[in-house]
This record gives C-alpha cells, structure tokens and sequence, in this order.
C-alpha cells in the first residue's frame, strides 16, 4: 500500500514555499523599521512566529478533520460506479495540478509584492492612528492570517489530488513538503539571486504538468471504462476494460495494474504510461499539452504587451 502521493507532496511543497517567504520576508521588514531598542525588535519577530505557530495548528487541526470525516463516510460512496468515481477524482487532480504548476511560477515576483503590501500597511494613516489589537499586533495577525490562507489553500488543493489516495499516503507526503518548502522558501528569500533556484521551481513546474497530462489521460481512460462495461454489462470496476476497436497499442507486458510491475505503476502514476492506450487516451494526452501551451503562449503574449504599454506610458510623461 502506498505511503506516498507525489501530487500531495507539490501541493504541499507549493503552499509551504510561498508562507515561508511571507515569514521572511515580514522578519526581514522588521529590520528596516528604524526601531533601536532590541526588545522591541524581539517582541515583534516573536510576533511573527506565534502567529505563525497558532495559524499552523489551527490548519493541521481543521485538516485532520476534514479528512477523518472523509474516509469515515466515503466508503458507501465510493463502493459504487468506482470507475467513473477515479474518472472524477483523476480530472479533479489534474486540473489541480496545472493550477499548481501555474502558481509556482508565480513565486518569483512574490517578494516584491509582500515587501510593497508591508510597506503600504505599516505607513498607512489608519495603522498609525490606531491603538488597538490589530495595530498593537499587526505582525501576529499579519502572521496568522497568512499561514491560515495557505494552509486553507493546500487543503482545498490537497482534497482535489487526494481523494483517490489511501490515508496512509497524506501524512508523510505532507510532512516532507512541508519541511521542503520551509527549506526551499528560505533558500529563495536569501539566496534567490545566487543560486539557480528558480530553475528548480521552472523544472518542478514542468514536472507538475507532466503529472497533470498524466491525470488527464487517467481521467479519460476510467470514463471509457465505464460506459464500455456498463454498455456490454462488463463489470468495469472490476478492472479497466475497453472497446478493442478503439486501442491505438494493446500490449501483454509493461501492465501499471500488475502488483509485481511496480516501476510501471510509478510510470502511470508519473507520466500516465498504460500498456493497453485508446483513440481517446492518446488525443486527450495530446490535448492537453496543446491547451497548456496556448495558455502559457497567451500568459507572454498580454506580459510582452502590458510592458510595452507601461513603457511608451513612461516615455510620454514628461519627468
């Protein structure tokens, strides 16, 4: 039985890099207060980490949760039609995993942005003129509700990508991403410019939507298998069956459903390998790359185009 999810661990790592680049980023700002006294400065970071630590546990608690009551009451559920439930829950993990993948390349640009909202925060006239919780405690919270955000996030992501896992999968998938994370959103933080980190978010972004495809094919393949044996009374839950006439390769070796072929159950799980591929397997993978592709052509074409408005903006108005 599987003791861990790939998909669980990227959601994780994702949402763990961004809320550690939050935290220090807000313990660097501290610095740049212009406050000499050092207690002052240590109130604030341990601010900082106490909102963090009460929004982690809060998250952890409304998780484990949510996930108790899911495998209490999912098994009725999922006893029936199962084919069509992994068809679901595969198209589900896939669409979840290009979300994902979106947003890892949105990390770069990520420090400058809460740099700027800290900044606009801190000097506003309200937080100046205001001497209550929020004011007094404005890291803390700023803290907390950051960690509460993320941890909401990864937890609606985590039940679109989990929901065909066992539960034994999710906790060390979720612990290693979330020490990953932490490790990675420092690394960026303070060495982002030095090292080739962003290469490896690039490469991981890559990597999620080769997962996504694979999902995606996945997601295909169990639709197909239903309605061919619920059409031809075939026990499709039984196994994954389908319309021979259809099959663009059937081969007798290299089967992700064999126990002892594990290396292709980690190709089907990774890359959507199958030893027996339809007509509708193959276009839906095919698809897939062109949809990702025409949205990231898209994504450079409005980017290329909105910088070349604000520079002709810059070159009409007069210094």
């Amino acid at each position: 039985m599987a003791i861990f999810n790939v998909p669980i661990f990227f959601v994780i790592l994702r949402e763990a890099i961004e809320a550690s680049l939050i935290i220090s980023v807000m313990m660097a700002f501290t610095t740049r207060l212009g406050i000499t006294d050092a207690s002052v400065m240590k109130k604030l970071r341990l601010q900082i980490l106490i909102g963090a630590v009460v929004g982690f546990i809060l998250c952890v608690v409304i998780g484990g949760v949510l996930i108790f009551l899911f495998y209490k009451y999912s098994n009725n559920v999922w006893a029936k039609h199962e084919d069509l439930w992994e068809g679901i829950f595969s198209l589900i993990s896939s669409l979840v995993l290009g979300l994902v993948g979106y947003y890892f390349l949105q990390l770069q640009r990520l420090t400058f942005k809460i740099e700027s909202k800290l900044s606009a925060r801190i000097n506003s006239d309200d937080m100046k003129g205001k001497e209550g919780f929020m004011s007094r405690y404005a890291f803390a919270t700023l803290a907390f509700f950051t960690i509460i955000r993320e941890g909401v996030e990864a937890i609606l992501l985590i039940s679109g990508v989990a929901i065909n896992s066992t539960a034994k999968a999710i906790p060390l998938s979720v612990i290693t991403g979330i020490v990953a994370g932490l490790a990675i959103g420092v690394i960026i933080y303070m060495f982002g410019n030095k090292l080739g980190v962003y290469a490896f978010l690039i490469a991981s972004t890559v990597f999620l939507y080769i997962m996504g495809a694979a999902m995606f094919t996945n997601s295909i393949k169990f639709f197909e298998s239903y309605v061919f044996g619920r059409s031809t009374n075939f026990d499709a839950d039984a196994g994954y069956v389908f319309e021979i006439g259809k099959a663009v390769w059937m081969l007798n070796c290299c089967n992700p459903s064999d126990p002892a072929n594990g290396g292709y159950q980690i190709f089907q799980a990774l890359l959507g390998w199958t030893n027996n591929a339809t007509i509708g397997t193959v276009l839906g993978y095919i698809s897939y790359w062109i949809a990702v592709t025409s949205f990231y052509l898209y994504k450079g074409f409005q980017t290329k185009k909105s910088l070349k408005a604000k520079i002709q903006y810059r070159a009409a108005t007069p210094q």
